[in-house]
């Protein structure tokens, strides 16, 4: 019965048994390597997240706070507009009555 094995001794199970060890230790280790280096990616990952959220938020404050004093700046200057036809319209309305005034008021004319 030829198992392919020509020699089996105590040395050749003590060989495959330390080889066997030897590859679990390795294994193990890869595997604790793996989950150290996965875990320290995730941290970064959650630094650079947490780092992009921070910007997002600074630039969207920034973005509200310069929208708030382009309408402040909008309704004051169209407030000072609305206050500057408001006055034309009296003076112009004044001047309209004088005229009118003046017309009625003529030398020779009719009243």
């Amino acid at each position: 019965m030829g198992h392919g094995m020509t020699s089996f001794t105590a040395d050749t199970m003590r060989g495959l048994v330390e080889t066997l060890a030897a590859d679990r230790q390795a294994r193990t280790e890869l595997v604790d390597r793996n989950r150290d280096e996965i875990g320290a990616m995730l941290k970064a990952s959650a630094r650079e997240r947490r780092a992009a959220e921070t910007r997002r938020n600074r630039q969207s404050r920034r973005t509200a706070e310069a929208r708030m004093r382009f309408v402040n700046r909008l309704k004051s200057s169209v407030k000072a507009l609305l206050g500057d036809f408001r006055k034309l319209r009296m003076e112009m309305a004044a001047e309209l009555q004088a005229a009118g005034s003046v017309w009625r008021n003529r030398a020779g004319g009719t009243k």
